[in-house]
């Protein structure tokens, strides 16, 4: 299982304001996972949770 299939049952849960505050706390987790990897195009994160 993805993290992304296991996480949005999770995020559908929550009110609007909290859906978008636990949306850019995971995407600003992500981005700081991947700081220093040279393949990481962070233009991707535009698009996560939107699937």
């Amino acid at each position: 299982m993805s993290f992304s299939q296991y996480i949005m049952p999770i995020l559908a849960q929550l009110c609007e304001t909290c859906f978008f505050y636990a949306l850019t706390v995971l995407k600003k987790a992500k981005r700081d996972h991947h700081m220093f990897d040279e393949a990481f195009n962070p233009a991707e994160l535009e698009g996560f949770g939107l699937k």
